[in-house]
């Protein structure tokens, strides 16, 4: 028996998944005012990019921090620019990254899943007659 085809489906599944993730991102991420680079301290990586990352690592199964570094430095996630950090920036930034902007993030994919999902609920379902008491 070949398992291509369920292979082949799990990974229609992920992208369709991280299609969906990246439009609920997508549409509520900061706008920048410019993109001209100015004389001084480098730009720093984005929360939106680095939890982003975290998400799609979690969805592509990566099991280490090394691998979201591999996202945001050299392969890249979605359509954010490369960012030519060290491991280790990447490291100390989720080390102290803080929860809220994690939150913030989980916050907003649970209602987009809730709001895509709605249409789908069962409010009709059968009670078991051994399950409902008698009302005497």
């Amino acid at each position: 028996m070949n398992s291509t085809p369920n292979l082949n489906s799990a990974q229609e599944l992920a992208q369709n998944i991280e299609g969906f993730l990246q439009s609920l991102v997508k549409a509520s991420e900061p706008v920048t005012k410019s993109k001209t680079y100015y004389a001084g301290r480098p730009l720093t990586l984005p929360a939106f990019v680095l939890w982003s990352s975290v998400l799609v690592a979690v969805l592509r199964g990566f099991t280490s921090q090394l691998d979201i570094w591999w996202l945001i430095a050299w392969e890249g996630v979605w359509d954010y620019a490369l960012y030519n950090l060290s491991d280790q920036a990447i490291y100390n930034r989720l080390a102290v990254g803080g929860p809220e902007a994690m939150r913030q993030l989980f916050y907003q994919v649970r209602d987009g899943v809730k709001t895509r999902l709605e249409p789908y609920i069962q409010t009709d379902l059968a009670l078991c007659s051994e399950c409902v008491r008698p009302r005497w």
